[in-house]
């Protein structure tokens, strides 16, 4: 296949946590705007989307970059056998920052394009029937 096992194990472990903070961040958040008795509107579906996303993105980065890491390792010479193991020897040659280092284009690839789902998921719930 394309990608080793054990990279396809490092991409389910980063997206399917980050998926569920997400959307459980965006309902949270929503859910406590809307208990003072406000309507929600577009800007604010935009905005409680984007700090969902910022959420998500800030507490699964460490596991998005073992992801990456491991599908992209083979690419430098670098081969983990597995999620533990990448974690390990990142920690041990690079240190904790190695995991927060890609944070920054993260949150500014992924924040608006969230933001924008979520609005558009609003939009369209209130105007179908």
């Amino acid at each position: 296949g394309l990608y080793p096992r054990t990279a396809w194990t490092a991409a389910l472990c980063a997206k399917v946590p980050a998926y569920a903070v997400n959307w459980a961040a965006y309902q949270g958040l929503r859910r406590s705007l809307s208990r003072k008795g406000k309507k929600l509107g577009a800007r604010a579906d935009v905005l409680v989307g984007a700090c969902a996303a910022s959420a998500s993105v800030c507490l699964m980065i460490p596991l998005d970059t073992v992801k990456v890491r491991m599908t992209t390792g083979n690419l430098g010479g670098v081969a983990y056998r597995n999620v533990a193991d990448a974690i390990r020897t990142m920690l041990r040659e690079e240190g904790a920052f190695c995991f927060y280092r890609g944070l920054p284009p993260r949150l500014l690839s992924v924040v608006p394009m969230i933001a924008i789902q979520f609005a558009t998921y609003e939009f369209a719930k209130r105007r179908l029937p």
